[in-house]
């Protein structure tokens, strides 16, 4: 198996595991609703999160991916996250959060693959990448926030 391959086997498992990582950031009372509302209207937050993690997974686990593409599924979910009463380091832990998961999830493969390390290192870059482009960007949303 090739570590694409690797990749996009484990994505339902792990997006999964990351959104439970973002949505536990929240007042315990409003997890149950954001894990179990599919509605959008009804739950933007989940949706957008859900949505948007999916897209940023396929993106981080590229070997090169565009960096406006990742602002662009950034976009939304970093949106919510400066509206929220959160630190900025509590807003955009979602990221570190998808490293802890890739670093567990490489722990127990006993493959010992040097191509997956590789690609794996390219991923927590990818990730050091999206890290900066979410603090600018978190930046200036909440900058917006506070001139309005």
């Amino acid at each position: 198996m090739g570590a694409q391959d690797f990749f996009a086997e484990k994505k339902a498992k792990w997006v999964k595991q990351w959104f439970d990582a973002l949505i536990s950031q929240y007042p315990s009372e409003g997890t149950p609703f954001f894990k179990n509302t599919s509605d959008p209207s009804s739950n933007p937050i989940g949706s957008v999160a859900k949505k948007g993690l999916n897209e940023l997974y396929t993106l981080l686990t590229a070997d090169v991916p565009d960096p406006e593409k990742i602002r662009e599924a950034l976009d939304p979910i970093i949106r919510v996250q400066a509206v929220q009463d959160f630190l900025p380091s509590a807003a955009l832990s979602f990221l570190p959060d998808f490293r802890k998961i890739v670093e567990a999830g490489l722990k127990r493969e006993k493959d010992e693959n040097r191509e997956l390390k590789k690609h794996a290192a390219v991923v927590f870059a990818n990730i050091g990448t999206a890290m900066l482009i979410s603090f600018d960007f978190y930046v200036s949303c909440t900058k917006k926030l506070y001139e309005l």
